[in-house]
């Protein structure tokens, strides 16, 4: 073949090059078209279908997310913290545990919620329904006898007991979680201050509980048993005063 003829033929692949890529760049031809025919001349079997991904796990902040969209809980804006909003926090504070913590009824009150305390384990459902309807009329009288209950065996009086506390607390209290609400950086200064005096408090009587044992004095061993329990108690309660503050709807009882 004369030179002409071999740069003619070599044109000629040059373009039939170019003229493949620009299908294959516009889409004309797919990526493999040229081989979706086997040797035998038979179409490929088409790919198996992948199954679909596996949905991602909820974890505990979506389930956050959606606690907090269901209830539309506002956070409030940090105000200054200053002496004077933490003595009004200090007496809000020590009111609400003048609300939730009340002496013992005494004589015929007394009997009549032990009397309804029972009932709320009553096989009729009519009489454990009017039990607790009754306790939760008698408001903070009723709260001792209730919080006692809730160490009982039975599942139907630790549920009723627990509904009535958390019903009886949060009529006494609103008010005050209400107006705590108006300083939440506050709360968080004095509450955290409080539980932390009280955890030492706690860690204290504990150690000295267990030198009293180690040294053969039981009832003092007994007695500061008695007192860290208490404090650690306390504790609960300052930590859900807290957080009923500042979570509204959510921690509320």
């Amino acid at each position: 073949m004369s030179p002409a003829g071999d740069a003619r033929e070599g044109r000629t692949v040059i373009r039939a090059a170019w003229l493949a890529g620009l299908l294959l760049a516009s889409g004309a031809l797919a990526p493999g078209a040229a081989r979706a025919e086997n040797e035998a001349g038979k179409p490929r079997p088409p790919a198996e279908p992948r199954a679909p991904a596996a949905p991602r796990p909820v974890t505990p902040l979506d389930l956050a997310a959606e606690r907090v969209a269901a209830d539309r809980i506002i956070p409030h804006q940090a105000e200054p913290v200053t002496e004077e909003t933490k003595r009004e926090v200090e007496r809000l504070v020590a009111g609400y545990f003048k609300a939730v913590n009340v002496p013992e009824p005494a004589g015929e009150a007394r009997a009549r919620i032990g009397k309804l305390i029972g009932e709320l384990g009553s096989e009729e459902w009519a009489v454990r329904e009017n039990a607790s309807t009754e306790l939760v009329r008698l408001g903070v009288a009723a709260l001792g006898a209730l919080r006692a209950a809730l160490k009982s065996a039975d599942p139907e009086v630790i549920s009723r007991a627990g509904e009535a506390v958390s019903a009886i607390e949060a009529a006494g209290v609103k008010p005050i979680t209400e107006a705590l609400r108006k300083y939440p950086q506050t709360v968080w200064v004095v509450v955290q201050g409080q539980i932390n005096l009280t955890r030492e408090a706690w860690s204290q009587a504990n150690a000295a509980a267990a030198a009293a044992e180690k040294a053969g004095r039981k009832d003092e061993a007994g007695r500061l048993r008695a007192e860290a329990k208490a404090l650690g108690e306390r504790i609960s309660d300052l930590d859900r005063l807290y957080w009923q503050v500042q979570n509204y709807t959510r921690y509320d009882r």
